[in-house]
């Protein structure tokens, strides 16, 4: 369960306790009746290329020596087993694209860690046959490529990434088809409430996602580092993540927070205009920002922002802030600008498939691709818990063995623990049947002092077990 206290750093902070506390509180306000960790939401396309890495099938051998004719000592192998088929479904093109960068990089990985085999519970080796497509940054195209893995590849299991508008139409999929399916890299109420799942959870779909209202603790914790009116604009695209927030955010923003929000209607995904929006949060005097954005949508509204004068001392933003490069894309109006920190060089785990601690992983990164280390470059973990699930799967073909075995999930990540097998409970990392969180942090981009234009330093965090903060929140500067 996430700590219940958070030291000092920097500025005043607001304690974990006392979140959780006015948590409880803004879930009944909310007519939810859930404390902070349930705060929450209630096929068509042309083909894409498909990557298939497909590892060699070592047929069993045995090996007999004979030493003067006295001893004999037989080896033998393990049988050979059939091939385990993983299809991955991921934007890797479209507006969503960034949460595909870290692909080849993965791929290659996960070829190099499963070499010919892996023996699982049947004392078999089995090769693994991972088969990736890209769903373009489209729900229908996502439901689509899934169905085609499932039903024309019949691959033993769904691997699916990229916020909700890619994650719910696999996961959708595969449970409609009865096809095990792992997911992350996305928000586990729009997973669950948004999926309309029934009270006993889902049969074949889990996931270890991101929690918005953890999100929303996690950025008040860095709003409140820096003095301002309280006065705090919330913007948030028409889209299955924008509506999840929704449901919870001026809430627990207000609430938790203390702060007067003032909301704006839900943006059109790709909009080119955000005056409407830039004009409302002048005219309230907001001083303070949060969010969630796509990359591309951001980018356009950040640059209106500054042509507009509106120059909130502190913005927080969701999805859009994640990645380096729409960062550093930015220039010098990039500085300083605040997002999700789950993950980085500063992730004390180590992904078990691989042996890479998450140092390494970056070094990686930026080896193989000549850019600044990205966090899709911890997708690799999920392939080691599919891994990890056939492992422990009593009959890699029966579906069922391997639900059991997804359920029974007790795994380090390089985001933590990730422990299915845990009791459900509110307030802690496994709040729902299908769901484990990933620990909320804050990180700050602010201007490189190395190599890369940028650098992202963790700012605060909710559960200092699992990391924690290295500088105070700065103010974003304007000149």
């Amino acid at each position: 369960m996430p700590s219940n206290d958070v030291s000092e750093k920097g500025s005043k902070q607001i304690s974990r306790r006392e979140f959780l506390k006015l948590a409880g509180m803004a879930g009944g306000a909310a007519g939810l009746g859930v404390g902070f960790g349930s705060l929450a939401v209630a096929c068509g396309g042309e083909e894409t290329t498909t990557t298939t890495v497909a590892s060699t099938t070592t047929t069993a051998a045995l090996t007999t020596s004979t030493t003067l004719g006295l001893t004999t000592t037989v080896s033998t192998q393990p049988e050979a087993g059939r091939t385990i088929k993983l299809g991955y479904v991921l934007p890797i093109t479209g507006p969503l694209a960034p949460y595909g960068t870290g692909v080849d990089l993965m791929t290659q990985l996960f070829t190099d860690a499963i070499g010919d085999g892996v023996v699982l519970a049947d004392s078999k080796k089995h090769p693994f046959e991972l088969l990736i497509r890209d769903a373009q940054s489209d729900s229908n195209r996502a439901a689509q490529v899934t169905g085609d893995l499932i039903q024309n590849d019949k691959v033993d299991l769904v691997i699916s990434v990229g916020a909700p508008d890619m994650v719910n139409p696999s996961a959708d999929t595969a449970e409609a088809l009865e096809c095990p399916s792992l997911s992350s890299f996305s928000e586990w109420h729009a997973f669950t409430l948004g999926r309309k799942a029934p009270p006993e959870g889902f049969k074949w779909t889990y996931i270890f996602g991101w929690a918005s209202d953890g999100n929303a603790v996690a950025f008040i914790g860095a709003l409140k580092q820096i003095p301002s009116n309280n006065k705090l604009g919330l913007i948030f695209a028409n889209d299955a993540d924008g509506m999840s927030w929704m449901q919870f955010a001026p809430t627990v923003f207000g609430q938790v927070g203390g702060f007067q929000v003032v909301t704006t209607d839900l943006y059109p995904p790709g909009a080119e205009d955000y005056t409407a929006q830039i004009s409302k949060f002048k005219k309230e005097g907001c001083e303070l920002l949060a969010g969630g954005m796509l990359t591309p949508d951001f980018t356009n509204f950040w640059k209106q922002c500054r042509q507009q004068s509106f120059q909130p001392k502190i913005v927080c933003i969701s999805k859009a802030l994640i990645f380096p490069a729409a960062v550093a894309a930015l220039g010098n109006i990039g500085y300083n600008l605040c997002g999700e920190g789950g993950w980085g060089p500063w992730s004390k785990f180590t992904e078990p498939l691989t042996g890479l601690d998450s140092k390494g992983l970056c070094d990686k990164y930026e080896a193989a691709t000549g850019q600044m280390w990205d966090e899709t470059a911890a997708q690799i973990f999920l392939l080691g818990w599919a891994v990890d699930v056939f492992k422990r799967a009593a009959n890699a073909d029966d579906k069922g063995t391997v639900v059991s075995a997804m359920k029974a999930t007790n795994l380090t990540s390089l985001y933590g623990p990730m422990d299915f097998s845990a009791p459900v409970a509110d307030q802690t990392y496994h709040p729902h049947p299908n769901v484990v969180t990933i620990p909320c942090a804050v990180a700050q981009w602010v201007k490189g002092t190395g190599k890369w234009p940028v650098d992202k330093v963790l700012v605060y965090s909710l559960d200092e077990r699992v990391f924690q903060a290295a500088a105070a929140v700065q103010p974003i500067q304007y000149g």
